[in-house]
């Protein structure tokens, strides 16, 4: 798996995300393929089924479990990859950087369970727009929403 991602450039801008490693980059090399099919990065962890469940009943709202749509292994790769990060980070080993005050924020008000989903889900909307802009991943960025960035 090490030699297969090491020759793809797609495997390689994934796995510069913190917590996505050899597997779990080409389990979404193969899941994923053209990452023109998604429009937006909302729809990405909506397709590994990582977003809760919409349940309406007359005119309330409530949000369910996580939907659990796709392929079940790459969601478990980035569940697990999720957690790997999480517990990075509360060792104090994760560098510190966007991404991190925005666990930092999340922990405060979600359970473990919630908050390895978010993040998994977060992972998933940076490797979105590295890949529909093919840029490299940056730190500075990650965990930034788009209206917060400096315009260039």
């Amino acid at each position: 798996m090490e030699a297969f991602t090491q020759g793809d450039e797609f495997c390689q801008k994934i796995r510069k995300i913190p917590g996505l490693g050899p597997i779990s980059s080409a389990g979404l090399k193969v899941a994923i393929g053209d990452i023109a099919r998604f429009p937006s990065p909302r729809t990405l962890p909506a397709y590994f089924g990582l977003v809760p469940r919409n349940i309406t009943t007359g005119h309330s709202l409530k949000m369910g479990k996580i939907t659990k749509r796709d392929d079940k292994l790459v969601r478990t790769y980035l569940v697990q990859a999720a957690s790997s990060l999480l517990m990075l980070d509360g060792k104090g080993k994760f560098r510190d950087c966007q991404l991190r005050r925005w666990i930092q924020r999340k922990r405060q008000t979600l359970n473990h369970g919630k908050l390895v989903v978010a993040l998994a889900a977060k992972q998933l909307r940076i490797v979105w727009a590295i890949l529909s802009k093919n840029e490299a991943f940056d730190y500075r960025k990650a965990g930034v929403a788009k209206c917060s960035l400096p315009k260039t």
